[in-house]
């Protein structure tokens, strides 16, 4: 099924949205998401708590890796053809709190040139909030994740990101 995601604020809210086939999902986690349990440490945050237009009940908060964040910062939710493209190594994580409690994250880090052309060599992960993929069908939840990737797909003049909104960028 395809999912439209022309009105979400942020580049990982495409995990929520309502799930696609997982035949695509990659056996092994991707490259860099061992650095995930470490994100409030070693990235920067580059929104406060906001509600995600796909997910309006848990609250949203982004962080990036420092070297990304000043390119990621040209990205607007609501306007496309920035033209920004994040360097190989970039990784942005989301946040999703409910009950004031990170329940999940929402993660895309910028692979290897060709390792997802589809969507700018991107890989996906749904995990814990320590980083350990998620499973859903028995598949991690990790690597060329459908259910992303229909959402990202949209947004290549903007190297397959949304942004922050306004309201929320720090």
């Amino acid at each position: 099924m395809q999912q439209s995601c022309k009105f979400a604020m942020v580049s990982l809210s495409c995990a929520l949205v309502a799930a696609c086939s997982l035949d695509e999902v990659e056996e092994a986690p991707p490259a860099g998401l061992e650095r995930i349990s470490a994100f409030e440490a070693t990235m920067t945050r580059t929104s406060s708590p906001y509600t995600s237009n796909l997910a309006p009940n848990p609250q949203i908060e982004l962080w990036i890796t420092k070297e990304s964040k000043a390119l990621y910062d040209k990205i607007s939710p609501t306007a496309q053809g920035s033209k920004v493209r994040l360097p190989q190594g970039a990784l942005i994580v989301r946040a999703v709190y409910e009950g004031g409690q990170v329940k999940k994250l929402t993660v895309m880090g910028k692979g290897a040139p060709g390792s997802n052309p589809i969507v700018g060599d991107w890989w996906f992960a749904v995990t814990t909030p320590r980083g350990v993929p998620l499973e859903e069908g028995g598949q991690q939840l990790a690597g060329k994740l459908p259910q992303c990737v229909t959402c990202h797909d949209e947004r290549g003049a903007d190297d397959y990101l949304f942004g922050v909104t306004a309201a929320a960028h720090i």
